[in-house]
């Protein structure tokens, strides 16, 4: 019966183990929204929004930020304090603007560089009030190289119009290294487990 139950509980390990190898966000652990710092108008909570309206000036989000922005007149930013340096992230975001000319940027400041993630010409769907939409949700992921890590949703010529960005899932992804050493001490229980009902 021992050898039954281990057995069992080893198979579905191995179906859990390999299916987060194959897609490392279904097993990653959410980051919270909670440890990091907003500046400008981004949201509250867990749900993060970034926009443009009623944004901070640039002057004053490079000083809060501490890091020179490449480009921008004002923004919205959220500067994490809970991600590790050498840790991979996975992103998924979407884009609304009411601007046409690609002037609204979403970045990614990993603690090194930015990484300009999309602009406002990504939302391609129209739908009411002036509004355009992304037709999908982007994915991002990115290794984290230092301290301070953000994402900043920057208007960079003017401050007409107004972008959104929605943050719908923010990640840390396991190391494979990790999951496959998991799933080396399962087999070695399994087989432990199977030693003693033969004994």
């Amino acid at each position: 019966m021992n050898f039954l139950k281990a057995s069992l509980i080893f198979t579905i390990s191995t179906i859990t183990s390999l299916s987060t190898l194959i897609n490392p966000v279904s097993a990653s652990t959410f980051v919270s929204f909670s440890s990091g710092i907003r500046y400008g108008n981004a949201g509250a909570n867990e749900k993060l929004e970034l926009s443009t309206l009623s944004a901070r000036d640039v002057n004053l989000l490079n000083k809060d930020l501490n890091i020179k922005l490449p480009i921008g007149t004002e923004g919205s930013a959220i500067k994490f304090t809970n991600l590790l340096q050498g840790n991979s992230y996975l992103l998924e975001w979407s884009f609304a603007t009411q601007e046409n000319r690609g002037e609204d940027i979403f970045y990614l400041f990993n603690g090194k560089e930015f990484i300009k993630l999309g602009t406002s010409i990504i939302a391609t769907k129209r739908i009411d009030g002036g509004w355009r939409v992304a037709p999908l949700v982007q994915t991002t992921e990115f290794r984290v190289k230092g301290n301070n890590v953000a994402l900043i949703l920057m208007d960079t010529r003017d401050k007409s119009f107004t972008s959104i960005v929605k943050v719908r899932s923010f990640r840390k992804i396991p190391e494979a290294s990790f999951l496959l050493g998991i799933l080396s001490l399962l087999i070695v229980g399994v087989s432990h487990a199977e030693k003693t009902n033969r004994a």
